[in-house]
């Protein structure tokens, strides 16, 4: 939840009616962090396990019954308006819309920890009231992160 609250706290919340007061920062007391990078591994393990066989399965099922579609178009005994037809509807509408999730399905990718860990420092820094005493406090404070 401390989570959440971090990532939705914004600068303006009403962006199209705007105060001239600034949003004010998040109390540290109403957060409450526990970084553990050997739970961050194994997520990133069952993640890596899960996307290889997405890859290697489904994704790799569809790429093999895409070509099978086309080879047996180029064999069938359509006429010049039906392979227009089938053309547009095939290229043009069907694979046109599903190439939008092959590409976010190939580009899928966790983090490092490295990466999170300096986000969220990030992000408390700029949301939390007195993040810089937060961050020091062992109790919600980043381990082997330096106070700026």
């Amino acid at each position: 939840m401390s989570v959440l609250r971090l990532f939705s706290w914004r600068h303006d919340y009403h962006w199209r009616n705007p105060t001239l007061a600034p949003t004010e920062k998040l109390d540290p007391a109403i957060l409450c962090f526990h970084i553990d990078q050997s739970a961050y591994q194994s997520y990133q393990t069952i993640f890596t396990k899960y996307q290889e066989t997405f890859m290697s399965g489904h994704f790799l099922a569809w790429h093999n019954i895409k070509r099978a579609v086309d080879a047996t178009v180029a064999k069938s005994k359509l006429n010049d308006v039906e392979k227009r037809m089938w053309n547009q509807f095939w290229h043009t509408n069907f694979l046109g819309e599903m190439q939008k999730w092959e590409f976010r399905a190939m580009a899928l990718a966790i983090p490092s920890w490295e990466e999170i860990v300096d986000e969220l420092y990030n992000a408390i820094l700029e949301c939390v009231k007195g993040a810089e005493d937060m961050l020091a406090n062992a109790a919600h404070g980043i381990p082997g992160k330096r106070v700026l």
